[in-house]
């Protein structure tokens, strides 16, 4: 409910189209969220079933012209609480348990693969600090990190994809995008039907692709401001710098062709040498559309970011001569028009933020909902592939949020992704 005074309704008055507040405690009603736009007589029914005088109420919010008949609610009119729910009642209350155990599990879920998350960072980590000093070791760790990463995605179809918590320490932000690419790129190449080698080979190239800005200055790297020329030619190197390090790591020719040319562009215009079309490997086509979407949402200035939503569209829309048409339109399929991260408003008029999307069906994603008569412990996780009724209506920027919603919901800064295919928490 917001700051100001609210209004009430006598429960009497109560009619289709009221938006209501519920100060009665959540497990004491049998309604997912403690306020929503009344839909139905039976909704009506039920709240007068719970014994309350009168509600607090939105009128700018309703669709129901307020009447300025000054009135009392008759509370001699209203049922006495009753010390048992109606059986009635009871099925609902019985139902809302059930889907607070199923957040409950998606929650544990999630804290699960956090730590798998923060587990293969530190290995990002560990790798790109032991290059070269210790390439074998480097290379070795690398390949058994992209091995578990492929081993997770071949037994089912079905992929969840989650948003992680935004916990690292500042300078990390590099180890995790590489993360971010490499398990991006291994979904698009899974998906286009590559066989097990080619999957790994771009998930090699994913975690590789940066490898040369090792040696370019930080100055130049963390630099908020447009490059300039000289600038902009030093940052360019780093193609033809992670070629010299993927050589002294040995690997292979097909993972050293997507380190040179993830900044090809399918039109001809990028770089190092302005490849076009076939002419740029397939496993760098995919590498490319991935690290682009990361970096738009992922820059090293936090203030430039794009919400996820608007990065797919942006790449979409204004930018789709320069990726391979087949990828991009599998990364949007399988992130979904809402990718993790994004903040949406429902069709029930509540806010919330996408927090996993199952591949095989992306449009219903899972997603963590604002609602202020509700604790942030006990949030509720709606999976809109069990909840027919409800739709996203749009995505939202996360600076239209109240301040409550933004500490509720908490946008990520930086938006990082991992995968689970033990099927989605809230399915199983």
């Amino acid at each position: 409910m917001s700051d100001k005074t609210p209004s009430y309704i006598a429960v009497a008055d109560l009619r289709i189209g009221h938006y209501v507040y519920l100060d009665v405690g959540w497990m004491h009603h049998p309604f997912t969220f403690s306020s929503f736009k009344i839909s139905s007589d039976d909704e009506i029914a039920t709240l007068r079933s719970l014994g309350v005088a009168k509600f607090p109420y939105d009128p700018s919010r309703s669709d129901v012209k307020p009447d300025n008949t000054p009135k009392k609610p008759e509370v001699t009119k209203t049922p006495a609480p009753s010390s048992q729910p109606t059986s009635d009642n009871s099925a609902a209350l019985k139902e809302k348990q059930e889907r607070i155990s199923l957040a409950q599990r998606f929650r544990a879920k999630l804290i699960a693969v956090e730590k798998e998350y923060s587990k293969a960072g530190a290995i990002v980590r560990d790798i790109v600090k032991n290059l070269f000093s210790s390439p074998v070791q480097a290379s070795a760790s690398a390949n058994k990190l992209v091995t578990e990463i492929a081993d997770a995605l071949a037994p089912k179809e079905d992929v969840a994809v989650y948003l992680m918590s935004d916990h690292s320490a500042t300078g990390e932000e590099v180890y995790f995008h590489s993360l971010n690419v490499a398990t991006l790129a291994m979904m698009v190449a899974r998906s286009m039907q590559f066989d097990a080698a080619k999957i790994h080979t771009v998930g090699m190239g994913g975690l590789f692709h940066d490898i040369g800005k090792a040696e370019i200055p930080d100055k130049i790297l963390l630099k908020t401001e447009p490059l300039n020329s000289h600038e902009e030619a030093l940052f360019r190197q780093h193609t033809a710098l992670g070629v010299k390090a993927a050589n002294h790591l040995k690997l292979s020719e097909e993972i050293k062709d997507i380190i040179a040319q993830h900044h090809e562009c399918i039109d001809g215009y990028g770089y190092p040498v302005g490849l076009r079309g076939n002419q740029i490997s397939i496993g760098a086509r995919i590498v490319s559309v991935v690290n682009a979407y990361d970096s738009l949402c992922n820059p090293h200035d936090p203030t430039s970011a794009v919400i996820p939503y608007k990065a797919l569209s942006t790449m979409f829309a204004k930018q789709k001569d320069r990726f391979d048409t087949d990828v991009l339109m599998t990364l949007i399929r399988l992130l979904g028009v809402y990718p993790p991260g994004t903040i949406v408003k429902l069709s029930n008029d509540m806010v919330g933020m996408v927090i996993g999307v199952n591949t095989s069906n992306p449009l219903r994603p899972q997603i963590l909902v604002y609602d202020e008569g509700i604790s942030h412990e006990e949030s509720i996780t709606l999976d809109l592939q069990r909840e027919k009724d409800i739709n996203i209506s749009s995505a939202i920027n996360p600076a239209q949020l109240s301040k409550g919603a933004i500490e509720y919901l908490n946008p990520r800064k930086r938006v990082k992704y991992y995968v689970d295919t033990s099927s989605s928490a809230l399915n199983s």
